[in-house]
C-alpha cells in the first residue's frame, strides 16, 4: 500500500501545493483496488488544492481590507 501511495504522490507531486501530508490507510488493499485508490487519492488532492486556494483568497482579501482601512 505504501508503495502504491508513494507512486500516486510521485505522479501528482507537481500539482500538490507545498504542504505536509499524512495519509492513514483505513482499509486493506488488494491489487484489484489500484484504480480506485488512484481515483480516491486524486479526489483528496483536488479537495486539498481547493481548500488551499480558498484559504489564500480569504487571506489576500483580508489583507486588502486591512490596508484599505489603514490608509
Amino acid at each position: 500500500m505504501r508503495r502504491v501511495l508513494r507512486e500516486c504522490f510521485r505522479i501528482e507531486q507537481h500539482a500538490i501545493p507545498s504542504v505536509d501530508l499524512v495519509i492513514r490507510v483505513q482499509k486493506k488493499f488488494d491489487k484489484k483496488d489500484f484504480v480506485q485508490l488512484q481515483q480516491e487519492f486524486n479526489q483528496v488532492i483536488g479537495k486539498l488544492k481547493l481548500r488551499i486556494n480558498i484559504s489564500a483568497t480569504v487571506q489576500s482579501t483580508a489583507k486588502s481590507v486591512i490596508s484599505e482601512t489603514l490608509t
